[in-house]
């Protein structure tokens, strides 16, 4: 990502980029989190745990926990505090739960690292040391711990790759909810039908040691920003990489699928089948739904700006009229005229992007999500989760009609 993009869509302050590292954390479930910060971080976590994501594993009802704090404040930065730091750390080592540990501090206490050198050379679980950023994009700390986990991974390198195996690396598995379940399972039925394997996804919920399945693949494939992990494990396992579209809508989904058919080589029949396949199911599935409730309806979009292309996507197949998308500093530029002016009929936003005194019709999307959650089968990518979306943003603006009837 650009500077000028950074300015233009990260507040660039402290806390929020440590929830990427929660984020992060919550994706490999056996994986613990060491801070430099007072405990009150704990409770930061509650903005995944239970409120983002009701299948969480960060925290437990018990007092289990993979996140653990030094409580280190300024005034305490002194070389007596070495030993609390120290039984914390070995207490994570020998955790027969976790097979690896991250640590990461507050820019406050990032000094502490000098202090941690002699410590670590105990210790045998592999870890991973992030610095802490204030100038950063939010998803650029996902960026940082896919590159260090791609130099740090264990991996045998001189291992035979597999024909037409492939493992992903993305950072869209933000919750355990079955919304990013479905993806993976979306994913693999649409390449298992052209023949072609996914040995792990980054980051996908699953266990520390899934990842090194990345070892049996003749291919990495990468969603935008997040090459640099793909570039490392390109070089260390000796295979090439690719960086792919967002699989978000029709264009892009299709632009992904064929971007990994003509790097293998697969039977071109294989993939146009694929495709007329899903066009027309998709289809069938639209011309169910009375297009009127579409047509000319006016949208506003608040969310991740990597997706504007997408939205708009979406707003031309169901003949809607994007007004404008709003950025993660939408409190900046926002202007009520767009909202008043132009009629509209529909936000579609996240849990950040909320001004209470509008009366427009809202669909909650994306991170973070407070208010929706998926325990049914309703994934967010490919073919199937357009159809999903269609679906939500037909029933918002059924009832707004209805209510405009009486």
């Amino acid at each position: 990502m650009t500077n000028k993009n950074i300015d233009k869509y990260s507040p660039l302050f402290g806390s929020p980029f440590l929830v990427w590292v929660f984020m992060w954390v919550n994706a490999i479930d056996d994986v613990a989190l060491y801070v430099d910060w007072p405990d009150c971080n704990f409770y930061r976590v509650d903005m995944l745990y239970k409120t983002h994501d009701l299948w969480s594993t960060l925290k437990k009802p018990s007092i289990d926990t993979r996140l653990y704090f030094s409580w280190v404040m300024p005034n305490k930065m002194i070389t007596w505090y070495d030993d609390k730091i120290e039984h914390k750390l070995k207490f994570i080592e020998k955790n027969d739960s976790f097979k690896m540990w991250i640590i990461t501090s507050m820019p406050v206490t990032s000094l502490l690292w000098i202090q941690y050198n002699s410590i670590f050379s105990d210790f045998k679980k592999p870890f991973i040391y992030v610095p802490s950023y204030t100038d950063k994009f939010r998803i650029d700390w996902y960026n940082i711990l896919l590159k260090e986990l791609s130099k740090n991974v264990e991996l045998n390198t001189t291992k035979e790759k597999k024909k037409n195996n492939i493992s992903l690396i993305w950072y869209l598995f933000d919750r355990n909810e079955w919304d990013c379940l479905w993806n993976i399972n979306e994913i693999k039925r649409l390449l298992n039908a052209l023949w072609v394997t996914i040995n792990t996804i980054w980051l996908n919920g699953w266990s520390y040691d899934s990842l090194s399945e990345v070892e049996n693949s003749e291919l990495i494939v990468s969603l935008p920003y997040w090459k640099y992990a793909s570039k490392t494990l390109s070089k260390r396992l000796w295979i090439d990489f690719i960086e792919t579209s967002i699989p978000f809508g029709l264009i892009n989904t299709i632009k992904f699928i064929e971007q990994i058919w003509l790097k293998l080589w697969i039977e071109e029949s294989l993939i146009k089948d694929l495709i007329k396949n899903e066009i027309t199911d998709l289809n069938k599935k639209k011309n169910i739904l009375n297009n009127n409730i579409f047509e000319a309806k006016k949208l506003v979009y608040a969310w991740d700006p990597f997706l504007e292309e997408w939205i708009k996507d979406i707003c031309n197949f169901l003949w809607l009229i994007h007004i404008k998308s709003y950025n993660y500093m939408w409190w900046k530029d926002w202007d009520k005229n767009d909202f008043k002016d132009n009629k509209l009929d529909i936000v579609v936003w996240n849990s950040d992007f909320d001004i209470e005194w509008l009366n427009y019709e809202k669909m909650e999307f994306g991170f973070p999500s407070y208010n929706k959650h998926y325990i049914s089968e309703r994934p967010y990518m490919w073919f199937l989760w357009l159809t999903n979306f269609i679906e939500d943003l037909y029933n918002q603006l059924a009832n707004k009609k209805e209510l405009w009837k009486k």
